[in-house]
Parts: C-alpha cells; sequence; structure tokens
C-alpha cells in the first residue's frame, strides 16, 4: 500500500451532476473514512456551502470578494469564510494521507489560480488527480438555461457565448495538471448503476450501492422556466456585480419555480440560434479529447408550452406569498400564454381579481400613510411656528 499522500479534485464540469456527488460525498463519508479518505466538512456561522465541504475556488480565486456562493448566497465576506478554511486546512487538512474535494468552480479558476492550488497542494506534499465530467455542449446550455433562470433571463444566457468555454476549461486544467487530468464523458457516465456519483466512486475504488447514491437539484419545467425567464427579463434580479434589484428579494421567486409541467427544452428559434457554435465547440472537444469522446447529438426543442388547470390552480394558491410587483409580472406573462381550456382561462380572471383586491388594498394603507405623515408634518410646522412666535414676542 502506497504511502504517498494524495488529493483527489473533482472539478465538475458545470451541469455535469455535481451537487449530486457532493450530497453522495457528504452522505458516505465513513464509507470514504473506511477506505482512507476524507472528504472536509466545514461549517462557518452555521452555514452549509453548496458541496457540503470546503468550496476551493474561494480560497484560490484572485477575487473572492465576488464569489457569489460567499456573499450573496451565504451572506458572508470573502475574509472570514478564507480565514475558516485557512484554519481548517492548517488545524486538520494538510495532516489527512487521502483528501476529496468536489467544486464544480475550481473549472472555472484562470489558468495562474490553477497553478496557485496546484503549487499549494504539492508544496504539502500531495499527488493530486483532478477528475472532470464533460456534458455535450448542446445539453448543457439547456441545462444552464433552465437553471439560471432562476435568476436572469433565457436570452442572456444564450447570448452569454459560454458554450465554447468549456474548451478553454480542458486546455488550461490539461496545461496545469497534464496527465493528471482526467475527463469523462457525462453522458457514459450517467449509465453507470449508481449514476454519476458511483461511478465517481468507482474512480477512487470504492463501490457504491445505488441504493447510497443521492440525485439533486431536480430540473425546473419548461413552463417554470419561461415564467421566471419572462420576469428577470423585466425585472433583473442583480443590477451590478454586487447589487441585488432593490425591487427585488433573494428567493424571491423560489415558489414559481415549482411550477409543475413538462420538461424544458429550447425553442425552435433559440436551438438555431445557437447551433453553429455547439458544432464548433463540439469539434473543439474532439481535437481535444478524441472524435469519439462526445456522443451523437440530437438538437431538440419545444416552441410552445402548454398552461392549463395545473399550473393556474398553483399560481393561485400561492399568489398570497408573492410580491404584489411580482404577481402582476406574472400576469402579465398569462395574458400573453395560450391558456389552455375554459376553466384554466377562468383561473387567470380569477388571478386578475386577486390582484385588483391587492392593488386596493395597497393603495388604501398607502392612503392612510399619506395622511399620517401628512398631519405629522403640519404639527412640526405648527410647533415650530408657536415656538418662533414665543421667541419674537419675547423680544
Amino acid at each position: 500500500m502506497t504511502s504517498e499522500k494524495i488529493a483527489i479534485i473533482h472539478t465538475g464540469f458545470h451541469k455535469a451532476a455535481s451537487s449530486s456527488i457532493q450530497h453522495t460525498l457528504a452522505h458516505n463519508r465513513s464509507l470514504l473514512e473506511a477506505h482512507g479518505y476524507h472528504y472536509p466538512d466545514i461549517s462557518i456561522r452555521g452555514i452549509r456551502f453548496y458541496n457540503c465541504s470546503v468550496p476551493l475556488y474561494g480560497r484560490y480565486c484572485e477575487d473572492p470578494d465576488s464569489f457569489q456562493h460567499y456573499w450573496y448566497h451565504n451572506d458572508l465576506t470573502a475574509s472570514a469564510a478564507n480565514e475558516e478554511i485557512e484554519t481548517l486546512f492548517q488545524r486538520e487538512l494538510w495532516k489527512k494521507k487521502k483528501l476529496v474535494f468536489s467544486d464544480e468552480f475550481v473549472s472555472a479558476l484562470s489558468e495562474p489560480e490553477l497553478v496557485s492550488l496546484r503549487d499549494d497542494f504539492y508544496t504539502h506534499g500531495y499527488k493530486v488527480r483532478l477528475i472532470s465530467y464533460v456534458r455535450d455542449p448542446f445539453s448543457r446550455i439547456v441545462s444552464s438555461a433552465q437553471q439560471k433562470a432562476r435568476k436572469v433571463s433565457v436570452r442572456k444566457v444564450l447570448d452569454a457565448k459560454s458554450i465554447s468555454k468549456e474548451v478553454v476549461k480542458i486546455r488550461q486544467l490539461m496545461a496545469v495538471f497534464k496527465s493528471n487530468a482526467e475527463f469523462y464523458n457525462f453522458e457514459s457516465v450517467c449509465r453507470h448503476a449508481a449514476g454519476p456519483a458511483g461511478f465517481f466512486f468507482g474512480l477512487i475504488n470504492i463501490d457504491l450501492p445505488p441504493e447510497m447514491a443521492l440525485r439533486v437539484n431536480e430540473g425546473m419545467s419548461l413552463q417554470a422556466v419561461r415564467l421566471l425567464s419572462f420576469i428577470n427579463e423585466a425585472s433583473p434580479q442583480l443590477v451590478g456585480p454586487k447589487k441585488i434589484n432593490p425591487i427585488r428579494k433573494r428567493l424571491d421567486i423560489a415558489l414559481l419555480s415549482k411550477i409543475k409541467g413538462e420538461k424544458f427544452q429550447l425553442s425552435s428559434q433559440e436551438v438555431a440560434k445557437i447551433k453553429p457554435e455547439i458544432l464548433a465547440t463540439r469539434q473543439e472537444i474532439a481535437a481535444v479529447l478524441g472524435e469519439d469522446f462526445l456522443l451523437p447529438v440530437g438538437f431538440s426543442f419545444i416552441d410552445n408550452a402548454i398552461w392549463g388547470n395545473e399550473q393556474l390552480d398553483y399560481i393561485l394558491k400561492i399568489s398570497g406569498s408573492l410580491d404584489l410587483h411580482l404577481l402582476l409580472r406574472v400576469y402579465d406573462f398569462l395574458l400573453n400564454t395560450d391558456i389552455q381550456g375554459e376553466s384554466a382561462r377562468a383561473q387567470r380572471d380569477k388571478l386578475a381579481l386577486h390582484i385588483r383586491g391587492r392593488l386596493d388594498r395597497e393603495l388604501l394603507l398607502r392612503g392612510r400613510v399619506t395622511d399620517m405623515q401628512y398631519l405629522a408634518k403640519r404639527w412640526r410646522l405648527y410647533g415650530l411656528a408657536k415656538y418662533l412666535r414665543s421667541l419674537f414676542s419675547s423680544n
């Protein structure tokens, strides 16, 4: 048995079951320990990070203050988070013989940042083994548009031209880690009996029973994605790198993300828009990882989402929990949507009545507040006038 220290780092990529792998690793820490592996556990102010472990990206990126999982998702300062993480490394992690990390954001580190990560582990005596799942570019952009609709519009995701960035990531990892960087086709990995998590465990010689593999981050429906995209197009959640839109709140559309419906797909127009980039990226991946690395692609699409009683009933059910301005956006969206069936259209009309009632109550409340403010102002002016009269009369 080798006495060499080793660090296994799963780097994602994004939209390649990273959350399932991370939750499975966290759920099976005892199994890992039985095979000599340690999956770090850290909690800062009672907060567990997205990867149920240590966010390596926040530790090694040059601008941790911009890392959204610090300031936006967890309301932490980068300095406080990294100080806790550094303490954990010094107190415990560098003493472990076999470490396992999973952080899909590692693949987004720049080449100099990756070199910093590599050299840090090398300095502490570790051999580093990087494991990455690479998803078909078309499948990945569809999944990315679905996930990111919680914060931005689908149009913005497609306009970002992020598809080809995967090839840049692959080349950077290969340049920095050479033969220690391993790449696996995500679609093939999913065929494992225990899914992508089971495949990962197999790579470190641990047999994971299928029932011990967790699957998280279920996708949103076509109806939910289109509605959220419409809202985020009209009222973006973020209006700057680190500023939330004043009329929005974090997770304010979370309930809408649970609308049931069809599996999300891009429209035929959206597919046509990104198809050239998809095909070019597939060729680049083939040039780097081999002609047979990716499976054949199918450009599927759906142009019209069906909105019926199931969707309208749910919106009415949660309408009292939504901010009024969001509810108005929902109604705007539904006015321009093909609603299936008379009963569903009646539900939309019922929603309009609910919104009108909310507006009336809010205007009434606003009127009362205005009257109170006006009276308070009059009383302050009356008091000032009385004081001035007394002052001049005494002279």
